[in-house]
């Protein structure tokens, strides 16, 4: 066995326990677990001060090392263009990455700003207090510098446990919750689960494993397997910005009211 297929088997089993833990215990988020999990494999002091941290792009290589360890999904959608980590004397504690994607209708509530969705984040274990705060405020002040985004926005996964106290810490705002009704696939023993996440083109290997023939519909051929189909809940919506207009904007509920607040009109 070589050391990556070590390292994904080794991983892979650490997420296995962390959703068994979380079916257990969901009053902790599932991040909250499989960090727990790995603070005890790596045996890391927690560090006590971010003293002399830095915020910085970092690349794919970097942040998916990192997301596929500690997120709760364990990858890096499409999307993605832009990746920010948290160092401190050059280890890497923490990772953002920023996604153009999401759908038209996500950014669309925005109106004309250019909005991007905060798509994936995670810190390790020995990581000190406050770190995640502290990346997401300065990834994204950073990101608007580099990139010109208006609008920064992200959600909390209740099917994660999560109910987005990164967010308010960071001062962002609650602004409602989706649709929901996306689906979520269930192995019919149980083992294996699909959220909505997995059905991009670049995690077709998962259904390649099971058989797919790459023609027929996925639904339709993970129904055939005899997957139960689970209508997934409505995530809630996070977002903020560095314009102090635009974020008062979205505190007061006016969204579509972008445009008018980038160029200072009716605030």
């Amino acid at each position: 066995m070589t050391v990556a297929q070590l390292l994904t088997d080794t991983t892979a089993l650490m997420h296995s326990v962390a959703r068994e833990r979380f079916k257990v215990n969901p009053s902790k988020c599932y991040q909250r677990h499989i960090r727990e999990l790995y603070a005890v494999r790596e045996g890391r002091a927690k560090l006590e001060s971010l003293k002399g941290a830095v915020v910085e792009q970092v690349s794919f290589p970097e942040a998916k090392q990192l997301i596929t360890k500690y997120e709760w999904l364990g990858n890096i959608p499409d999307g993605c263009t832009a990746y920010y980590g948290l160092k401190l004397n050059g280890e890497l504690l923490g990772v953002v990455c920023f996604a153009i994607g999401g759908s038209a209708e996500a950014r669309a509530v925005f109106g004309d700003a250019k909005a991007v969705c905060l798509s994936r984040g995670a810190c390790v274990p020995h990581a000190p207090r406050n770190a995640a705060t502290f990346l997401i405020s300065h990834a994204c002040k950073q990101a608007q510098q580099q990139f010109g985004w208006d609008i920064f926005f992200a959600y909390s996964d209740a099917e994660a446990g999560e109910l987005g106290t990164i967010y308010r810490a960071a001062n962002w705002a609650c602004i409602g919750k989706g649709k929901g009704g996306n689906s979520t696939f269930v192995a019919p023993d149980g083992s294996q689960k699909i959220t909505s996440y997995g059905f991009t083109k670049r995690l077709e290997k998962k259904f390649y494993a099971l058989g797919w023939d790459g023609k027929q519909g996925k639904y339709e051929f993970l129904r055939s397997l005899g997957w139960v189909e689970q209508k997934e809940p409505p995530k809630t919506k996070w977002a903020w910005s560095p314009n102090k207009r635009i974020n008062r904007a979205i505190r007061n509920g006016k969204l579509v009211s972008a445009k008018a607040a980038v160029a200072g009109e009716g605030l």
